[in-house]
């Protein structure tokens, strides 16, 4: 499950530098494409998008991020006006250009007030409403209206050195959750129960975000921690959030009882591990994937790892990304028998090869 969580401002780990510059890099793009504005939609599952720019994930309601290709940048929140100084604590959006609106619809008027009559924009945001996409047309006719998710998504891909500090925070807070969910204790217990206990370890060490999907014997599939017992195995896919950067990290233990009757499945796993833990270059890592594959692990690739992984209907990378400080995530799945068996990793392109970041 996930819970939004807290939300602040420390500049010593992201400064307003920091904010200009990845508004500069967007900014420089729009111009190349002949953007005149970027409307990135949020909402509690792809918050992500908004605060990227803005340090602003909106935990009940959904929002609207509008950067003009001058750089001016506003805020629209379907939150209510009194939350004004407590949004303005923590973005660098001026408290002046933070509104709020019901179906975001104030979005056009900032556009207007900017002087936009007609012209190429761009749109973020995979379930951006209808409501609002229908306003824009009528607003603005002879626009020309662009999806934009995945152009978003590939300048979000490569990290500075700031965000780099981010995500390999939010991989450590993984780590750490990974090792109450993978004690050889947690057999017998409730699944539900276990989860809390990982969660409040991402919490405590400031995590803002965890969602964690599982499964035990016979399930076959990842879902939601409920109140079944965790018997003989348990799968889980877990992932945590930092200062709006997310790591993932999924594994699969199993009870000594069912290692014993199924060591050549334990095997097959803990040869998938070596070759992706090991592989040390892309070539390799190519080599490691593509055998996977050929063994029946599906198999999928994201960039930027963010709450829709590893189940969504944003599509995945088909190949292994090449530039370096690209922060991907990589997952597999298998049925073994009435068992499904998970294991995934937060990767980042180096020099030479790339590093694991979540072991």
């Amino acid at each position: 499950m996930m819970k939004r969580g807290f939300i602040d401002w420390d500049k010593r780990e992201i400064s307003e530098e920091d904010f200009q510059k990845r508004k500069e890099k967007v900014t420089a793009k729009m111009k190349e494409d002949g953007l005149a504005y970027l409307l990135i939609y949020g909402d509690v599952w792809q918050g992500d998008n908004v605060q990227y720019l803005s340090n602003f994930s909106t935990y009940t309601r959904d929002c609207l991020l509008v950067l003009s290709h001058g750089g001016k940048l506003s805020l629209v929140s379907s939150m209510t006006p009194r939350d004004r100084e407590w949004i303005a604590g923590f973005t660098p959006v001026p408290p002046q250009d933070i509104s709020f609106a019901a179906g975001l619809v104030k979005g056009s008027d900032i556009m207007k007030k900017g002087g936009f009559t007609s012209g190429k924009v761009g749109l973020v945001g995979e379930f951006f409403p209808k409501i609002l996409f229908d306003h824009l047309m009528t607003e603005f006719p002879g626009s020309d209206f662009v999806e934009l998710s995945e152009w978003y998504r590939a300048l979000r891909r490569a990290k500075d050195a700031a965000e780099m500090k981010l995500v390999k925070r939010a991989a450590l807070l993984a780590e750490n959750a990974a090792k109450v969910l993978t004690d050889p204790g947690v057999f017998k217990k409730k699944m539900r129960k276990v989860s809390a206990q990982a969660e409040w370890v991402v919490r405590e060490r400031g995590g803002e975000d965890y969602s964690l999907l599982c499964s035990t014997q016979k399930m076959g599939v990842l879902d939601f921690p409920d109140d079944r017992n965790i018997q003989g195995h348990f799968g889980f896919c877990l992932l945590s959030q930092y200062k709006g950067c997310w790591a993932i990290m999924a594994r699969t233990v199993v009870s000594p009882a069912m290692g014993k009757r199924r060591k050549e499945d334990v095997r097959a796993y803990s040869t998938l591990v070596s070759s992706i833990q090991g592989a040390e270059s892309l070539e390799n890592l190519e080599k490691g994937i593509k055998a996977a594959k050929a063994r029946g692990w599906e198999v999928e690739m994201k960039s930027p790892v963010g709450p829709d992984f590893p189940t969504s209907i944003i599509p995945g990378l088909r190949e292994i990304p090449k530039e370096k400080n690209v922060v991907f995530g990589l997952a597999f799945q298998k049925m073994m028998g009435k068992d499904l068996f998970t294991y995934g990793e937060t990767l980042c392109v180096g020099d030479e090869g790339y590093d694991v970041l979540t072991t």
